[in-house]
């Protein structure tokens, strides 16, 4: 792994979650193209998996969530936008590296005076922060006056199928072929988390140390 901040040992690492060969490889301990002087911290991750950053292809940053979210869309900008900075924290911590914003208010943005999706704004502030998502904005959803898009869920699918879908398949949707995935030589961006994904879907649940290549 290149640009790597952290260098996490004994930990093992979900190979079947890759159907595709070479889309997904485990890193050898040993093994590392950074120097010691790009390893700041050793974080000793056993007992631990390593899962890929997270790919989440359908999110709204700017809105709250909640059992009353539709109302919510019509909040000042300004705490729209304290929102956002809020989601992406949630998001970090729980191993999300890339976030496809599919929808949000077209207002004026109270930090650069544009009036457009305030998705946009946050996607141009975003860019190389710390910490923070890389995002994908499609700028305001697209629908008749008075409605809403409906939700779809999809169930039944194997634990490898699912762990797929929000990391590598979720990185081939947005034509990154850098997200959501591990592989010698590539990004640091990646979990730890207690258990095991693929025995035990729950686990994704239960990260507790997030890495991500600067």
């Amino acid at each position: 792994m290149t640009r790597a901040r952290c260098a996490a040992t004994r930990a093992p690492f979900p190979d079947a979650m890759a159907p595709a060969p070479g889309r997904t490889t485990a890193p050898e301990p040993a093994r590392t193209t950074a120097g010691p002087a790009a390893i700041t911290d050793v974080v000793d991750a056993s007992g631990s998996t390593f899962v890929p950053g997270m790919v989440d292809c359908h999110s709204h940053l700017t809105l709250p969530g909640g059992a009353h979210w539709i109302e919510r869309i019509d909040d000042p900008p300004e705490r729209l936008l304290a929102v956002a900075e809020r989601n992406a924290r949630l998001m970090t911590a729980a191993g999300v590296r890339w976030a496809r914003d599919v929808g949000a208010p077209r207002i004026e943005d109270p930090v650069d005076g544009r009036l457009r999706a305030l998705s946009l704004g946050v996607r141009d502030r975003w860019r190389g922060r710390p910490g923070f998502p890389h995002v994908r904005a499609a700028g305001t959803w697209l629908d008749r006056n008075g409605t809403m898009p409906g939700a779809r869920t999809v169930t039944g699918l194997e634990p490898w199928e699912a762990l797929g879908a929000a990391t590598w398949r979720g990185g081939d949707l947005l034509g990154e072929p850098e997200a959501g995935v591990i592989r010698e030589g590539g990004p640091a961006d990646f979990s730890l988390v207690h258990g095991d994904p693929l025995s035990d879907p729950t686990a994704l649940w239960r990260v507790w140390h997030v890495a991500w290549a600067g």
